[in-house]
């Protein structure tokens, strides 16, 4: 399996509506109208900081997020997860930035089932540098753990680590929960949850910062492969 984060930035004249339906509808559609490797792409729209959720003992303020969107492309071929085409099937909303390998880890899902592409609630995540800068087994397996005492602490979330396997990148490690509704977000803070991850023996804290975002799931739908006439959506989850 191989998988592709790939940075975007929006265009500032885009509409809401205009990029949802660049980047989930037409994208993805493209890219799983005929038969493919590819086994899901996962969207996150709308990523702005969340300074309100460091800690003083981070001690700096958040910086702007470099992209406002990000694609995770899953796929069983390299190739197929870097697809040359991108660009050209996101340029009328987004401008496709640096991509890298990397590879996710699924921590927890949420107890019920949501209906549509796009998390219920809103997504937000933790990037971050191991501290001292290195990467190794034992600090992913360390960075498991972590999120596995915050998603204990939070309750009903879903959870995904993603790690990138080269860089340069602005962070190496993403912690993401997703929640049942809004207000199960903004009650997570008082969880204590989100100080968890203020861990400087594990992770470089004045790396550490948090964004929000909406995430949508699109997974290919092998039954359209043999009928498809033109870009139809796919399934989604």
């Amino acid at each position: 399996m191989f998988q592709r984060l790939h940075g975007l930035i929006c265009h500032a004249d885009a509409t809401r509506f205009e990029i949802e339906d660049g980047l989930v509808r037409h994208a993805p559609a493209a890219l799983l109208a005929e038969e493919t490797s590819v086994s899901s792409i996962v969207v996150d729209l709308g990523i702005t900081a969340r300074p309100d959720l460091l800690t003083e003992e981070t001690d700096r303020e958040t910086p702007v997020p470099e992209h406002n969107a990000l694609i995770l492309i899953t796929a069983d071929d390299e190739e197929s997860a870097q697809p040359a085409n991108l660009g050209d099937l996101v340029a009328d909303v987004a401008i496709v930035g640096p991509s890298w390998a990397s590879r996710t880890v699924d921590v927890a899902e949420l107890a019920k089932p949501w209906l549509g592409a796009a998390t219920p609630g809103p997504k937000i995540s933790a990037l971050f540098n191991p501290s001292g800068g290195v990467d190794s087994p034992q600090y992913r397996s360390d960075v498991q753990s972590l999120a596995e005492g915050a998603c204990a602490t939070f309750g009903d979330v879903g959870c995904r680590i993603c790690f990138i396997d080269e860089g340069p990148a602005v962070f190496t490690t993403s912690i993401s929960f997703w929640f049942a509704s809004p207000q199960h977000a903004k009650d997570a803070r008082a969880t204590g949850g989100f100080e968890q991850l203020v861990y400087p023996t594990l992770i470089d804290s004045h790396s550490l910062s948090f964004v929000e975002a909406v995430e949508h799931v699109i997974v290919a739908n092998p039954n359209i492969w043999s009928t498809t006439t033109g870009v139809e959506p796919p399934a989604t989850n």
